[in-house]
């Protein structure tokens, strides 16, 4: 059994070194686009290979599922193909047994993806960011990111819900920058650069604000009011956002987000939480796409029964697809805290698995 199980576990460890290598390189090839982009802008290259190294634990979180699930079906499906299940099926060792040492493996990998997604993941993105934006010099418009609060801007928390060339609309700014913490709505808005150089003005038209006036309750209206933002400040300050957070300081502000946020209201606060929780629960599923992937892999492998590596390749990339289908539409939903969006990033893992082990119990 010694020699058997070296045997197996020797040809899945090969093809799976093989299979990241080689997709780990292909997902490389996006950033190195983004590099590119930075090297023309005339940055020493010292810091675009830093930048490259930083963006290696993102490409594994993505890569070493992908080639679990890719290993797992050339080499259960060269094993079919040749015949050599059936001779040890027929030697009375039975499947399970057979696939020990690849499902050991895959839950190794599951804890080396879960360190690599919840703390090398966005210890890698912070500092990619944040190395990003002191290279660069951003257009005012380019500050302020769609679909999310900006934080960047101290005392300033900044919501756009759409962008049309140089307008801004549905806008939401929280400015603590005074002992009054103001919460402003705005229906559309402008940037411009200030004519002195110092920083730049958010310009906000059909504008309500709360409270009024200082120390006294209700809402105050106007049809324009600026916000001016200190550009140079925005510009070279990074600060970390969703993405950005270690696992076990996600978990700390969703479960206390009252503690962290404490200028937002009732609504905002749950689309804050929300989006903390898909990030968490994306990453942590994605990690378990490595059992999940072994336990489908085998039996899926099994019946391909055929020694092209199309075929294992191809059923690996339609299955990741899917999978990634799920946690890009948990993201999308982020901002829709009533239906549970990060629950979602764990359908394909248990469908997966459940499917997986099924067709599994009904090959042994």
């Amino acid at each position: 059994m010694k020699i058997l199980d070296r045997y197996i576990l020797s040809a899945f460890v090969v093809t799976f070194l093989m299979s990241v290598l080689v997709l780990t390189f292909v997902v490389l090839l996006g950033a190195i686009c983004k590099i590119m982009y930075v090297i023309g802008q005339g940055v020493a290259w010292q810091p675009i290979v830093k930048m490259f190294l930083l963006n290696i634990p993102q490409v594994l979180s993505f890569s070493v599922p992908l080639s679990i699930l890719v290993s797992t079906l050339l080499v259960f499906g060269r094993l079919s193909g040749d015949g050599e299940i059936v001779a040890m099926r027929s030697s009375g060792v039975p499947l399970f047994r057979i696939a020990r040492w690849p499902l050991i493996l895959a839950l190794v990998l599951t804890g080396a993806c879960l360190f690599i997604s919840q703390w090398a993941l966005p210890w890698g993105h912070l500092k990619a960011r944040t190395l990003l934006t002191e290279l660069k010099r951003t257009p005012p418009i380019e500050l302020f990111e769609v679909g999310r609060f900006n934080e960047d801007i101290p005392g300033l928390s900044i919501y756009i819900g759409r962008r049309v060339d140089k307008n801004l609309y549905d806008i939401r700014v929280y400015d603590s920058r005074t002992e009054i913490v103001r919460e402003i709505h705005a229906k559309e808005g402008t940037i411009v650069n200030d004519k002195d150089g110092d920083g730049i003005t958010l310009n906000l038209l059909e504008v309500r604000f709360e409270p009024a006036l200082d120390g006294q309750p209700g809402s105050g209206y106007c049809s324009r009011l600026p916000v001016h933002i200190d550009s140079d400040k925005a510009r070279r300050v990074y600060n970390p956002k969703e993405a950005d957070m270690m696992g076990p300081e996600l978990v700390q502000k969703f479960r206390s987000p009252e503690l962290y946020y404490p200028d937002l209201n009732e609504e905002d606060l749950r689309i804050k939480v929300s989006k903390l929780k898909v990030e968490f629960h994306g990453r942590t599923a994605l990690s378990f796409a490595c059992l999940a992937f072994m336990f489908l892999g085998i039996p899926l492998g099994i019946k391909a029964h055929r020694k092209e590596t199309s075929i294992g390749a191809g059923m690996g990339m339609v299955l990741m697809f899917f999978f990634y289908l799920f946690i890009i539409t948990a993201e999308s939903l982020a901002e829709q805290p009533q239906w549970a969006p990060h629950l979602i990033a764990w359908m394909p893992v248990i469908g997966n698995s459940a499917l997986g082990v099924y067709l599994l119990r009904r090959s042994s």
